[in-house]
């Protein structure tokens, strides 16, 4: 039975290469999906304040600041989780910087 060839150094870097690109459109890809979801939850918070009512200024504040504090835990929580990948994929720069196979 014959047995696959060996990725030379080149073909293993060529191919980690590809995957760390690839990482890093969806991590863009996720980028521009959260800030679209911002937009439009800016929207949804612009669309809130025109239903309140003038007469109650202090609904209107607690409510603003209410929505304002969900959007920044949403953004905080997406922040975590994309600074998690970034930290993913430059441990994986590191490893394929040092590692000897893949250096040219």
């Amino acid at each position: 039975m014959k047995q696959a060839p060996a990725l030379s150094a080149q073909q293993h870097a060529d191919l980690e290469r590809e995957d760390t690109y690839h990482m890093a459109e969806d991590i863009n890809s996720q980028l521009n999906s959260m800030s679209r979801d911002v937009m439009d939850l800016a929207v949804q918070l612009n669309g809130a304040h025109a239903s309140i009512p003038q007469e109650e200024p202090l609904q209107q504040i607690s409510k603003v600041l209410s929505s304002q504090m969900d959007a920044l835990k949403w953004v905080e929580r997406n922040s975590d989780a994309l600074q998690e990948k970034l930290a993913e994929l430059k441990r994986a720069c590191r490893q394929q910087k040092a590692d000897p196979l893949l250096k040219r």
